[in-house]
Parts: structure tokens; C-alpha cells; sequence
């Protein structure tokens, strides 16, 4: 299996912790964002769209981190990232879209880029826009952790894919300089997943 990486995607970190959970051997290839590789011909071949990440699994090619999750789970089904029953199911989905979908995009360098070639945004500007939108989106989270359904992490005592939704969003957080002071069980949950190898292994400062 083949992964397009790229360090310091959030996307591809979600990827590479699924990967790592599930044990699967993969071959990384690298499509730097900032050279703008994942612009390229070959690149645009496996992912039209030119984002990152993607995977290669002999001819199946996949792009977007919750459709290459998912598939992995459906093809390696242990360990699982989802609970067996549909409701425990369903909130962990809904966790994970809550980050992919709700407060990623937010923050993205596509939009940092119109931002500050459309309407003039400083730096600064940026910079606040995405600490507002990740603060918003992982208070939300804080707000749906403190419950019953919440354990060691957040959907019981194992990662799920709840968990590789948040980590890589704190991440991404913490580097901007937001603080966690009042999300308790975010940074507990967000403590808990950086103790296990499969995560520690994803992190970008170990690729």
C-alpha cells in the first residue's frame, strides 16, 4: 500500500494513525504542499483533486482521510475503530465529521491563501481566523466528551475514529498557540492517544 503524505497535513496524520493501529505496512511518498508537488501530473493521476492525502492499494486509489479510514477498517476489520452497535457507531462518526467536516476545512491553507490574496488578511488575521474556528470546533467536542459514552477516550477505553479525528485538530491547535485550559477532557483524551505507539509513530515530528 501506498500513502501520499505529507508531514504536516492533519489529513494525512489521521491516515497515518489509522495505518499504524491496524499494523498495515505502507510505502510513503511524499508530495510536498510547499513545492507544490501535489500539483504535478503523476500526482494529479492518483488524486485529482490534488489533495493530500491519498492511498494506492494495488489498482484501488482513494482520496479524502474519512474514505481511506473507512476503507481501511473495512478491509482490516481488527482492530476496530468502531463500536459494534449502531449508536456507539453513530457518535463516533459523528465526532470524526464534527472535526473532518465542520473545522478542518476552516482552517486549511487553501483558505488562509484566499484570505490573504482576496481580501488582504495579514498574517495576523489568518492566524486569528483559525484559532477562532478551532476553538469553536473543539469546544463543541468538549461540550459532547464530558458524557457518559466518553471513557479513556472519547467513545470507551480504546482509540476509535473519534480519537484520530481529535488528535491531529489539538495538534494543529496547540501549534497556534491555543490553549486548552478550559477543555479538560479534550486535553485528556488528547494526552491519552500521544501514550500509544500508533499515534506517537504519526506525529509529524517523527516523519
Amino acid at each position: 500500500m501506498i500513502l501520499h503524505d505529507y508531514f504536516r497535513s492533519s489529513s494525512a496524520f489521521r491516515v497515518r494513525i489509522a495505518l499504524n493501529i491496524k499494523g498495515i505496512d505502507y510505502e510513503t511518498k511524499v508530495q510536498d504542499l510547499d513545492q507544490q508537488s501535489n500539483r504535478s501530473k503523476g500526482y494529479l493521476r492518483v488524486n485529482g483533486f490534488g489533495l493530500i492525502p491519498a492511498i494506492e492499494d494495488g489498482e484501488v486509489r482513494i482520496a479524502q482521510s474519512g474514505a481511506i479510514i473507512e476503507y481501511l477498517e473495512e478491509k482490516f476489520s481488527s482492530p476496530a475503530l468502531l463500536p459494534l452497535d449502531p449508536a456507539g457507531r453513530a457518535r463516533v462518526r459523528s465526532l470524526f465529521y464534527q472535526i473532518v467536516c465542520d473545522t478542518h476545512p476552516l482552517t486549511t491553507r487553501r483558505v488562509a491563501s484566499y484570505l490573504q490574496q482576496n481580501i488582504n488578511a495579514t498574517q495576523n488575521d489568518v492566524s486569528m481566523w483559525k484559532l477562532a474556528w478551532l476553538r469553536d470546533g473543539l469546544m463543541g467536542m468538549e461540550e459532547v466528551l464530558a458524557s457518559n459514552s466518553t471513557g479513556d477516550f472519547c467513545h470507551g477505553n480504546q482509540p476509535t475514529l473519534a480519537d484520530i479525528g481529535l488528535a491531529p485538530q489539538v495538534y494543529s491547535a496547540l501549534s497556534l498557540g491555543l490553549r486548552l485550559d478550559d477543555m479538560p477532557t479534550v486535553s485528556r483524551i488528547y494526552s491519552m492517544c500521544l501514550e500509544l505507539p500508533a499515534f506517537q509513530r504519526a506525529h509529524p515530528d517523527n516523519c
